[in-house]
């Protein structure tokens, strides 16, 4: 039968949902006021994968121990404010949400590839995610912290483990051209199967998850042009570099949040 204690513990899947509208100063395209930016990527595709989680979760209550909290946020390409606002005015007790996985630009697999990101601020995460992709059999480069970027921060900044579901950057990145036709759908599957189990997991493992903190590592590009106080000034230029050998950091959206961005 179902745990009260577990009851009242909680597993956060969210996603951003908004994006450049019809072009503002984040934007990468040339000339982009007055064109609409699809946001296909980024982030129609997490938004729909948690829906579509949220679909399947609710077609088997009974199979998880602990609750599920299915979560969109808005504001997160003006800085996190959805997510910052809700982990500050949470609907429920802070601690008692045990994790969140965050999925921010998860249909554009290429090459068998994903990014999962934050699997050092548990130290079951790695482990659990190398299990599930036996059966997956997808290529996944982990990263142990969140880095800068998204929803995912706002939890961190609270001491809750975090896992980011990131497929990997592209050239239509905050362009006009982020558009459905692009997206790849089998390699979407895969990354949402592993978020379910993953959730599956978070909500029926008898301990909870240990929450370990993760010295972030600036890449050392970053030095030399970090003192702008602007974030974009800084790794923009690296967009183009993103092939499929990357082995080092990599970064969805990265935010200007300091008073000089």
């Amino acid at each position: 039968g179902s745990d009260p204690g577990l009851r009242g513990q909680w597993v956060v899947i969210g996603a951003h949902y908004d994006h450049l509208g019809m072009g503002d100063e984040h934007s990468l395209a040339p000339n982009p006021i007055g064109q609409i930016h699809h946001g296909a990527d980024d982030n129609a595709s997490g938004t729909a994968g948690v829906l579509e989680l949220a679909r399947l979760a609710s077609m088997h209550p009974h199979a998880f121990k602990r609750s599920l909290m299915f979560m969109t946020f808005a504001g997160e390409e003006l800085g996190l404010l959805g997510s910052n606002y809700f982990v500050n005015h949470p609907t429920v007790p802070l601690d008692s949400i045990i994790s969140m996985i965050n999925m921010d630009m998860i249909e554009r697999v290429n090459n068998m590839r994903l990014n999962v990101l934050g699997v050092g601020t548990s130290p079951d995460f790695k482990p659990w995610i190398e299990e599930f992709n036996k059966t997956v059999g997808l290529q996944i480069n982990f990263s142990s912290g969140g880095h800068d970027g998204s929803d995912h921060i706002s939890f961190d900044g609270k001491k809750i483990p975090i896992m980011f579901f990131f497929s990997g950057l592209h050239g239509d990145y905050h362009r006009p051209s982020d558009t459905s036709d692009k997206i790849n759908s089998n390699g979407a599957i895969k990354v949402l199967t592993l978020v379910a189990r993953s959730i599956e997991r978070l909500a029926n493992t008898s301990k909870r998850p240990e929450y370990t903190v993760v010295h972030e590592q600036q890449p050392s590009s970053a030095s030399s042009s970090a003192s702008s106080g602007n974030a974009y000034s800084v790794y923009f230029g690296s967009i183009p570099n993103f092939g499929a050998e990357v082995k080092g950091v990599l970064f969805d959206d990265v935010h200007a949040d300091s008073p000089a961005g």
